[in-house]
């Protein structure tokens, strides 16, 4: 058994929080604000550091005036705080939803548009040609434009059945992940702490 402190309380804190399968209980909150604090004086902490060494530092013993731009906007932002002034707060927030909004759409439209169809429409080989298949019979499960009748009808069917296996997969690689969560706190509780597993 490994009675170092960091991991007794990582070990307690992981039982504690296991206890909420039971029902919610004082020890489980306790564990959960702590964990929040904890959060927030990480988050407080690395903030500190970040503007100390990417803005202070650089702005007064390097001379790297243009920080002061990014500098200005950050300390806009806690206008909110203030209501004569409060709407100062929104410059700052246009900029950002600005500048990520263009870089979401870039990034978007590289990867889940042209990326997409260039690996969907390379027929090299059976697994290709497969999801090529799937594709289209999935999009002509969305044409409302007009009726698909006839033996014809069976395509749109097979589109539906395509998605649900799809969303059958993605859920199952959902739990497999929450999964491996547990299993590795387990690994922790019995091979760290305990020492059971060798």
């Amino acid at each position: 058994m490994n009675n170092s402190p960091a991991i007794l309380a990582a070990a307690a804190c992981t039982i504690v929080t296991f206890t909420f399968l039971w029902k919610s209980n004082p020890a489980y909150r306790l564990a959960e604000h702590v964990l929040l604090a904890i959060s927030a004086g990480h988050a407080i902490t690395m903030g500190y550091n970040n503007l100390r060494s990417i803005a202070w530092i650089p702005i007064t013993q390097k001379g790297q005036y243009s920080l002061l731009i990014p500098l200005i906007l950050g300390a806009l932002l806690y206008a909110r705080y203030i209501k004569s002034v409060a709407w100062l707060s929104r410059i700052p927030l246009a900029v950002m939803i600005g500048c990520a909004s263009a870089l979401a759409l870039r990034g978007s439209i590289q990867s889940q548009l042209l990326q997409q169809v260039a690996a969907t429409a390379s027929l090299q080989n059976l697994d290709a040609i497969l999801v090529f298949l799937g594709v289209i019979v999935t999009i002509s499960y969305f044409t409302f434009t007009y009726k698909i009748k006839g033996s014809a009808a069976a395509i749109p069917m097979l589109g539906r059945w395509v998605m649900m296996i799809g969303f059958g997969a993605a859920f199952g690689g959902a739990v497999m992940g929450r999964l491996s969560l547990v299993v590795g706190r387990f690994q922790f509780l019995f091979g760290d702490w305990l020492g059971w597993m060798k």
